[in-house]
């Protein structure tokens, strides 16, 4: 009776004896995190990175810009400080978008916290594309006002600078909130699973 009990397959003896893929998920107490919240956080970081990355590019050719735009209006028309003006400011608006990219991509790459700096960029864009819009609509106005050409001189120059201000004030803000978001988003995966870790 034994014997027929332990091959029938309804007694205590059947775990024991089969092997398999589904026996340890069916047997055991605590069975393994869903793969989909193993692996959760290590997408988020690659392609924080990797945006960083170009982000970085792009900020260092804007800082080369704005450089290189002062020093030939300041060269060339010495008389001309609103160019000069606005290529410098623009210059700086990028310079910190570029820290605030390469510190967050430096705390992602040692896993450590960053500091919340994109808060005072926020506040730099939002400067920088108020300043940038008026001296758009300035120097447009003055141009077509004085039916000047387009010269080096012009007051057309003044508006294609404040346009590339108020564009880095734009990017500058919009960079901000997606590391708001971002921060929010990781503290909402990462806040239950401290608090909870038996329901992992």
């Amino acid at each position: 009776m034994t014997s027929t009990a332990g091959r029938g397959g309804g007694g205590l003896g059947t775990p024991a004896s089969v092997t398999g893929a589904g026996v340890s998920s069916s047997t055991s107490p605590h069975p393994p995190a869903p793969l989909h919240l193993q692996g959760a956080a290590q997408p988020v970081e690659v392609v924080v990175v990797e945006k960083y990355v170009v982000r970085r590019l792009v900020a260092g050719i804007g800082v080369v810009v704005g450089i290189a735009g002062a020093v030939a209006f300041g060269a060339n028309f010495g008389h001309r400080w609103q160019p000069v003006s606005l290529a410098i400011l623009q210059g700086i608006v990028a310079l910190l978008n570029y820290l605030v990219a390469h510190h967050r991509s430096s705390r992602a790459k040692q896993r450590r916290q960053p500091e919340p700096y994109h808060r005072g960029l926020k506040l730099v864009g939002l400067v920088a594309f108020l300043l940038g819009l008026f001296a758009l609509v300035a120097g447009l106005g003055m141009a077509i006002e004085e039916k000047q050409k387009l010269t080096g001189s012009s007051s057309y120059i003044d508006a294609v600078w404040g346009f590339l201000l108020a564009k880095w004030g734009i990017i500058s803000w919009v960079f901000a909130e997606h590391l708001n978001l971002l921060d929010a988003k990781r503290q909402t995966a990462y806040t239950p699973l401290i608090a909870r870790p038996a329901d992992v």
